[in-house]
């Protein structure tokens, strides 16, 4: 059915006024638009009547139509009717025609995800350098997981090489960065395939094999592993997860990786990891509480200027939850603090 009204929505628009289509996954279709930037993952579109503004996230189009760009046009609406080989044709073609801004970064990762999900890490590797000089801020939200990149050990082997090579001459910090963070969701940085499905005893490998969403299940596992004082499982089995999950797990797994960092007493790290959920997953059931365990982990870091920041955050976008009033709790309780020793 998607892609029926796919193909529909290219045929109607086609005949159109002057105008861009972004079709989203759930089948909405935002008509009478420009696109007009990509970033952040995500694409910018104005009304072309009002000029009033939005935003749609890269996970949720399904398809776009840009006026004029006929090659662009036809790689999506091959995408949409699922002939991927054709459209990593037609992509590559429309990558010679991408005009400035936002299209040339679209086009190569819309192209990375075809490659890379068909199995051509190798091929997508040179394009995945390019975005990373590029987008190096937010390339790892556009990128396909490692659960949904099929094994292939040549072509892992010389992606790891472009890779590896280009991190190592990249001429940015924020390159070096990105490219890091790339190889460290691919697994490459740690131990080989077959050693990774391997479990802890506490999970059976049906149960990490059939593991989709982690949800209340890993809520519950998780929990009781940090009562039990039992960190080093955590990370252990959380690692695990994270080399085989999908996006839509990484959430949950970061969360608990994060907290179990913590309980190590790795509290940068533990923080970081826990921030990346609400920077890369800022919608996630997660988000709330991810922040206000980053705070509790930079005090606990003895970062304290940090973590009064990242509080008033959680406050500012969650103030209803019960993260931000304990939040609040704990500041109103140091500013009566220091008051008092005044």
């Amino acid at each position: 059915m998607r892609t029926i009204a796919a193909l529909l929505m290219v045929l109607v628009a086609a005949g159109s006024a002057s105008a861009d289509t972004v079709l989203t996954r759930k089948a909405q279709s935002v008509r009478h638009v420009k696109i007009v930037e990509f970033d952040r993952a995500r694409l910018t579109v104005m009304d072309s009547q009002s000029g009033q503004r939005s935003q749609i996230d890269f996970a949720d189009v399904y398809l776009v139509r840009v006026d004029g760009r006929a090659e662009l046009n036809e790689a999506e609406k091959l995408l949409s009717l699922k002939k991927y080989d054709e459209a990593v044709a037609a992509y590559r073609e429309a990558l010679g025609f991408a005009g400035g801004g936002w299209e040339g970064a679209w086009v190569r990762v819309r192209l990375v995800n075809l490659l890379a999900r068909g199995g051509k890490l190798d091929e997508a590797a040179e394009l995945i350098v390019r975005l990373a000089e590029d987008i190096p801020e937010w390339l790892i939200q556009v990128l396909p997981t490692r659960g949904e990149i099929p094994s292939d050990e040549k072509a892992m082997g010389a992606a790891t090489a472009t890779l590896v090579a280009a991190r190592n001459k990249a001429g940015s910090a924020e390159t070096r960065q990105a490219l890091s963070r790339v190889l460290e969701r691919l697994g490459i940085n740690q131990p080989n395939l077959a050693d990774r499905k391997k479990v802890v005893r506490e999970v059976t490998e049906s149960e990490l094999l059939n593991f989709r969403r982690p949800g209340a299940w890993l809520d519950q596992w998780a929990a009781e592993q940090l009562e039990a004082g039992k960190a080093d499982q955590l990370l252990a089995t959380t690692e695990t997860l994270f080399a085989a999950a999908v996006r839509a797990d990484l959430p949950g797994i970061l969360h608990w990786r994060g907290r179990g960092l913590s309980a190590a007493g790795r509290f940068d790290g533990a923080a970081l990891e826990l921030l990346r959920v609400a920077v890369e997953f800022p919608q996630s059931p997660y988000a709330a509480g991810s922040l206000f365990y980053a705070a509790e982990a930079l005090d606990q870091g003895s970062r304290q200027v940090f973590a009064k920041a990242v509080r008033e955050e959680l406050v500012r976008r969650f103030g209803d939850s019960t993260e931000a009033a304990v939040a609040e709790m704990v500041d109103g309780a140091r500013r009566t603090s220091g008051n008092n020793e005044k």
